[in-house]
């Protein structure tokens, strides 16, 4: 007979969740900020499948994500450390090197939307303005 010890309370504690998630303009792909790996990363999932894999290792929980209107790229928002200094940056579709997009060291970014061609990218921020905040 085999016998195990006791489950201590690691186990118990170790908790998953899914902290910001959208679907695709097409309805394709499912993309979630999750700590499935143990620090948070974003995950697809191309649906009707439910078998997620990851798309990126930045080990950063993100604070803002959205899809390019045609489903050709995402927009990510994450802090470093969660310092909650967010930045943004754009995300192929099946992961692979991110691009900085707005990064402004010490600067608070929140809310993008992009134009309905994805050209432009508005968002909110804390540069020049902390007390009331900037639009750009």
């Amino acid at each position: 007979m085999i016998t195990f010890p006791k489950p201590d309370v690691e186990q118990f504690l170790r908790t998953f969740s899914i902290a910001d998630f959208a679907v695709s303009p097409d309805e394709k792909q499912l993309v979630f900020s999750t700590n499935l790996s143990g620090k948070y990363n974003l995950w697809g999932m191309d649906l009707p499948n439910s078998f997620p894999y990851p798309l990126t290792s930045i080990d950063q929980s993100c604070q803002a994500l959205i899809y390019d209107k045609k489903s050709r790229f995402i927009i990510a928002g994450f802090d470093q450390d969660g310092n909650e200094n967010t930045q943004f940056y754009g995300v192929p579709l099946n992961g692979g090197t991110m691009k900085e997009i707005v990064n402004h060291e010490n600067t608070r970014n929140f809310m993008p939307k992009l134009s309905n061609d994805s050209k432009k990218l508005y968002y909110t921020t804390s540069r020049g303005n902390a007390s009331f905040l900037n639009a750009y």
